[in-house]
Parts: C-alpha cells; sequence; structure tokens
C-alpha cells in the first residue's frame, strides 16, 4: 500500500510505537521499540538522499487551501543541476530522533523528477521535517538544515508560513 493511506499508518504505528509505557516494566519494550523506528527512519532518511540524487528537475507546489492537496499551484520549478543539487545538500536529517511526528499537512510540497517523471514528492512539516509521501519515515531536519530550508525557499520567493 502507498501513497498517504500508507504513510499515515506508518505515522500512527510510529505515534503509538514512542508512546509513554503505561507501566514501569513496559519502558524497555518502548525503548526497544524507538530503537526501530530510529533505525527504520536513518534507513529512510539513506533512501531519500539516494532518490533525489539522480533529479533533473524540481517542483515546488504551493498546498491548496484548506490544505487538502498537496498538488496545488506550482510556486517555483527549475532544471538547473546546481540548484537542484543545492537543495539536496541543504536538506541533512538529525540524529538521534526522538521519534517525534508532526501531524500537520505542511507545505511546501517538492517533487523531483527526471525525464518529466516524479522520482521523489516530499512536504516540509512543521518547519522541522521532511515528509516523504512514499511512506518511508524520516526523521527531522537539523535545526540549521530547516533554517538553510526556509532560506532556500525565502530566496526564490515562497516564504515559509508554518
Amino acid at each position: 500500500m502507498k501513497g498517504t493511506r500508507w504513510m499515515a499508518a506508518v505515522m500512527f504505528a510510529a505515534v503509538v510505537a514512542v508512546g509513554v509505557p503505561a507501566r514501569a516494566e513496559d519502558s524497555g519494550a518502548a525503548d526497544a521499540a524507538l530503537a526501530e523506528v530510529q533505525a527504520r527512519a536513518r534507513a529512510g532518511a539513506a533512501h531519500f538522499t539516494e532518490a533525489i540524487a539522480g533529479a533533473d528537475s524540481l517542483r515546488v507546489r504551493k498546498a491548496e487551501l484548506p490544505h487538502s492537496s498537496f498538488s496545488g499551484p506550482v510556486a517555483y520549478e527549475t532544471a538547473d543541476p546546481e540548484e537542484i543539487a543545492e537543495l539536496g545538500r541543504v536538506i541533512r536529517f538529525e540524529a538521534p530522533w526522538d521519534g517525534g511526528l508532526c501531524a500537520c499537512i505542511g507545505e511546501p510540497t517538492f517533487e523531483w523528477l527526471r525525464d518529466g517523471e516524479l522520482l521523489v514528492k516530499a512536504t516540509f512539516v512543521g518547519g522541522h521535517e521532511i515528509r516523504w509521501h512514499d511512506g518511508e519515515l524520516t526523521p527531522g531536519l537539523t535545526a540549521e538544515s530547516a533554517k538553510e530550508l526556509k532560506a532556500w525557499l525565502e530566496k526564490r520567493g515562497i516564504p515559509y508560513e508554518h
């Protein structure tokens, strides 16, 4: 199962898995669950980085209000290889990750393409997270990366409004 339904199921499972244990003896299970979620997030971050590396174009979309669509109007588009690579360098994931997830839909949405075919679709969420629409978990961005991503957007006339 791909897409937003699968992503929502993964996010719900991650939130449940890292929840506060009900009893003291459950803390070992919660620690193990958190370690599993962190490992999946590190793997997702590596897959994300690999997946965007082959892009030859990039689209940035604003959400359609009331945040009901990830395919809103195109706010920015480029085929400049250096600009696409710069965005890839700006996105750096945090480790270790506490397992926290923002539940908002977020915006803008980034689409990395190769030969017109979509490689990766991901959304900037909560000012600190990139949510990959393929459903793989990724850890939050480093604080510096989040700041740089907001500056990258601002430089292109896309103010971050979360």
